[in-house]
Formats: structure tokens, sequence, C-alpha cells
């Protein structure tokens, strides 16, 4: 294969296996040139969560949100939205809030990303035993309001 920006070959097997979110054809030197991607989860992190409510049920848009957002793409980083529910209803509800020029994708896989942004997440440290502990310990922040 060859690199549509560069034009030079590559052939690592992996590479090119691998899905890159419309990527997966870049060698990795014009790959790492892309913006870096931030993964946003939908609910508790960009929309208003308070449980399932069903799959047309979706949260006003968070305070401070799309300033967050734009201040990311002003930054030069590419947003996705990664998240298990429907993408058509999401992809409406980003249109409803004006933040379609602010989203790049929506996705319900996982995805390279220079890092996700999820009210469920918790960082590995490679520590088992913390990480262990943070599980049993866990609760999403809107779980706390």
């Amino acid at each position: 294969m060859t690199c549509p920006i560069c034009s030079h070959p590559y052939d690592n097997e992996e590479r090119k296996a691998t899905n890159f979110v419309g990527r997966d054809n870049m060698c990795y030197v014009c790959y790492n040139k892309q913006p870096k991607i931030i993964a946003l989860d939908f609910d508790a992190t960009i929309a208003d969560y308070d449980g399932w409510q069903g799959p047309d049920h979706k949260g006003e848009l968070l305070e401070g949100a799309r300033e967050f957002m734009e201040v990311l793409v002003e930054s030069g980083y590419e947003l996705h939205i990664v998240t298990s529910r429907p993408i058509g209803g999401i992809q409406e509800w980003v249109e409803d809030n004006r933040i379609d020029h602010l989203i790049k994708g929506i996705t319900n896989l996982k995805m390279a990303a220079f890092c996700y942004l999820d009210d469920r997440a918790l960082p590995f440290n490679n520590n088992f035993d913390e990480a262990l502990e943070a599980i049993k310990n866990f609760t999403p922040w809107y779980k706390n309001k």
C-alpha cells in the first residue's frame, strides 16, 4: 500500500488492519501529523444524564460543554463522540444543539484517540491493586449531584 498523502509505501500488516477512523490507509508519519483526536462520551460527559430513560431521551447540553469543545477545536484537536447509543439520534441532537461544526464524527466503536473523556472512565497507572480499589469505590459523578 502507499500513503495517499505522501505516496510512500508501507507494509505493516497490523497497521493496515487497524481501524483509525478513516485514516487506516495512511502511513504512521502522516497519521501522526493529523490533528489529535479527543473521544468524548455522550451521556454525563457533554449531555446531562440522570440515568437511562430510553433511547429517545437525551439530556440538555451540559453547561460549559460548548465552550470547552470550542477551546479544544481552536487548540487543534479533532472531536469525536463515542457512545453506545444509536448514532442517528446523537447526530440529530448534535445538530439541534448547534455543535455540529465542532464534532468531526460520531461512532459506537472504540477508536484510536489521543485521549478519552468519559464519566465512567478510570485511569490505569500500571497498578492493579489501585485499579481494583477504584472500581470497588466507583460512582459516576451524576449520581452525586
